[in-house]
């Protein structure tokens, strides 16, 4: 940004949400989806989660919001 003399701000609401997921056969035998499942859950109620945005974001609760309440991962 700083090359081409770009200013930019990070608007308070988001354009977009986007929902991540992991796909897999349907005809998967064994339980890995749902260990995943629980990984994910288990990161997001221990704060991991939190941790890794907040590396990356100076604000993670605006980028979590909702999601870390959620039984939904």
């Amino acid at each position: 940004m700083k090359d081409y003399s770009v200013e930019y701000r990070i608007l308070d609401e988001p354009l977009m949400t986007a929902r991540l997921g992991v796909a897999f056969a349907k005809e998967r035998g064994d339980d890995l989806p749902q260990q995943l499942t629980e990984v994910f859950r288990e990161m997001l109620a221990d704060g991991t989660v939190r941790q890794i945005v907040s590396r990356y974001l100076d604000d993670p609760g605006h980028y979590l919001d909702g999601l870390e309440d959620s039984t939904h991962a």
